[in-house]
């Protein structure tokens, strides 16, 4: 038991939840900025989501995976794909949570927050396989756990 827990809370997991948890919390601060300012919901959703790619990218490159490669924009593309993928997954969903499924009578005001927090976890799932598989050099090739 004590083993498959070391395996399952190894120190890269662990960074890969630290990091996410504050880009996360980030993203969805600029995300209610962006809808003060812009009163636009999908739009805070999309220009908050393209600032937290290039965040994510550089952050998750040197923290998460210890990537010491050079800087490539081969790995940023493959990066930025992926980010994509999450990015339709985070704007299709958020909307469809804030818009057409009965949230708004349980959370009123908080409705769009809690929407995109929801989708942000979803989405995480996806490209943080996607990452470990596809983008990084990584000997961890998508899995949580670490042999």
């Amino acid at each position: 038991m004590i083993k498959l827990l070391k395996k399952v809370f190894n120190v890269r997991y662990t960074r890969f939840l630290l990091v996410g948890s504050v880009l996360a919390l980030s993203t969805i601060l600029m995300r209610e900025i962006f809808e003060i300012l812009l009163r636009n919901y999908l739009i805070s959703v999309v220009i908050s989501y393209i600032i937290s790619i290039i965040l994510s990218f550089l952050s998750h490159k040197k923290f998460t995976y210890n990537s010491s490669e050079t800087f490539t924009y081969i790995s940023f593309l493959k990066y930025v794909f992926v980010a994509l993928c999450g990015l339709l997954i985070t704007s299709g969903l958020s909307v469809l949570l804030n818009n057409w499924v009965l949230l708004i009578s349980m959370f009123g005001k908080y409705n769009g927050s809690i929407s995109f927090t929801m989708s942000i976890f979803v989405s995480s799932l996806a490209t943080y396989w996607l990452n470990g598989r596809f983008v990084f050099n990584s000997n961890l090739k998508g899995k949580l756990v670490e042999k």
